[in-house]
């Protein structure tokens, strides 16, 4: 199954719109905003983020789940991504694959560009623990960047 839902691709992936309601498998599914914090060392608990309860409740053992963000690059250049997670995923950064947990490596180079960056993580859940988290290593040259935050978002 999980083939499956690799190969398949999602609304999401066509483009993002953060007020959009999709169908799921067992209920209508929506995009949900959390800001992970360093209390949590900046790592996004999925279970508790979207009220899973993966221990008594086998309908969220599996399925697609994504992640969007910005990032804005007050510099442009070449830095190197450093995905950690409990589930396999794939990462896009404008729109390009750019990392996949099935790929050789599991620090990819990536091209931040000035100005606004999108980033999407598609996950493949699993049985078991939902976590993600995900940090820039500069390379050779300094790159400035910071996380979007949604000032009006309400979903």
């Amino acid at each position: 199954a999980s083939d499956v839902y690799k190969r398949q691709v999602y609304p999401p992936e066509n483009g993002i719109d953060l007020t959009a309601t999709y169908p799921g498998w067992y209920r209508a599914v929506n995009w949900k905003i959390h800001y992970p914090t360093s209390r949590s060392q900046y790592i996004i608990d999925f279970d508790d983020t979207l009220g899973l309860d993966t221990q008594n409740d086998a309908s969220s053992d599996y399925g697609i789940a994504y992640a969007y963000t910005e990032v804005i690059g007050d510099t442009r250049g070449e830095m190197r991504m450093v995905p950690e997670s409990s589930v396999p995923i794939e990462i896009f950064l404008n729109g390009s694959l750019v990392y996949s947990s099935d790929s050789d490596d599991d620090r990819p180079q990536v091209y931040l560009k000035l100005g606004k960056n999108t980033l999407l993580v598609k996950f493949r859940k699993q049985p078991g623990a939902f976590n993600f988290r995900l940090n820039f290593e500069e390379m050779s040259t300094p790159i400035r960047y910071r996380w979007w935050k949604p000032a009006n978002h309400t979903a």
